[in-house]
């Protein structure tokens, strides 16, 4: 069933019901909400999604696949968090990270602490928080790539 959303960056928008993703324990610090859609930036190039709150209109954050800027980025779900989306095959896991966009995008950050897993099979999400000294929450974005990388990847 498609299902029509007032938002405020991008205004209505229609979505299938099927592509509301549940994160039951929310997105810190706004644990209240739970239902999201990824958004695509729909231009050529730009590696950013949005993912859009569905339980409030203002609450919508850019992310980022993390592999395409840190092709080394590396973690291990624990059981608890593989059990709470119900993931059988890592094949259906989405990852993303959350992206701070400063006025000056030289210094554009991603939160590779707490990624956001997501199981495409039954559309069920979580936050996980590591404890990984290796990564943090404000990740430079640039620092991992040379100008040419991103003029190739993001051009």
């Amino acid at each position: 069933m498609r299902i029509k959303h007032q938002t405020f960056y991008f205004g209505e928008i229609e979505v299938d019901d099927t592509d509301i993703i549940t994160f039951e324990d929310g997105i810190m610090p706004f644990e209240d909400d739970k239902r999201f859609v990824l958004l695509d930036d729909e231009k050529d190039g730009v590696p950013f999604m949005w993912l859009q709150s569905m339980d409030q209109e203002g609450l919508a954050w850019a992310i980022i696949n993390p592999f395409l800027f840190k092709p080394d980025y590396d973690f291990e779900l624990t059981d608890e968090i593989v059990s709470k989306i119900g993931l059988e095959d890592p094949k259906d896991i989405a990852v993303f990270s959350v992206v701070q966009i400063p006025d000056n995008v030289k210094f554009i950050t991603a939160n590779l602490m707490s990624p956001l897993i997501i199981n495409g099979k039954n559309r069920k999400g979580v936050q996980f928080v590591m404890n990984d000294k290796r990564y943090h929450a404000r990740h430079n974005i640039l620092d991992e790539m040379s100008a040419e990388d991103v003029l190739k990847k993001w051009a």
